[in-house]
């Protein structure tokens, strides 16, 4: 009976001596977890501080994380929104660009078809110089078509400049 009161006592403190070492064990991994806590939060000093400060600071970073996320969220929905904004207003300037370059290559056309020196235009016979009036009527219906292609671009321009607008657009 006295053996078995030994045997007892070595069972329990063999057991008492694996729970402390269990507990040690986890003990130090705690500290460890903390450590590494106190190193990912601004603002803790690492030696001073006691864990539940380490915590409350660590959910107050966390809350603060998470409006910044919300922020950055509605910042790039906005960003978003201008994006499309600025590129339907340059499709928009594209397509108006692309008209007045069309009427500025008519104007070019009519340039290069009619030079100045068409109205002065003569031949000579055996009675001396005689002017086409051909070349002359030619040459009046094509000025008369610059300028209203002229016209045409300047109204072009003007709208342009008129709703251009310098800087970005906020849309909300």
């Amino acid at each position: 009976s006295n053996t078995h009161s030994v045997v007892k006592h070595d069972v329990i403190a063999g057991t008492r001596e694996v729970h402390n070492k269990l507990e040690k064990n986890r003990r130090a991994h705690l500290k460890d977890c903390f450590d590494t806590l106190k190193k990912n939060v601004p603002n803790v000093d690492e030696k001073k501080t006691s864990n539940l400060s380490v915590l409350r600071s660590a959910l107050r970073y966390i809350q603060t994380l998470k409006r910044k996320e919300k922020e950055y969220e509605h910042e790039m929905e906005r960003l978003a929104r201008d994006k499309i904004s600025t590129q339907q207003r340059l499709a928009e300037l594209k397509n108006e660009l692309s008209q007045c370059m069309d009427v500025m290559e008519i104007d070019k056309v009519l340039r290069q078809t009619v030079q100045p020196e068409d109205d002065q235009a003569s031949t000579s016979t055996a009675s001396g110089t005689h002017t086409h009036t051909h070349t002359h009527t030619h040459t009046h219906i094509a000025e008369d078509t610059r300028v209203s292609v002229r016209n045409t671009f300047d109204r072009h321009a003007y709208h342009i400049s008129q709703t251009w607008s310098w800087g970005p657009q906020r849309v909300t």
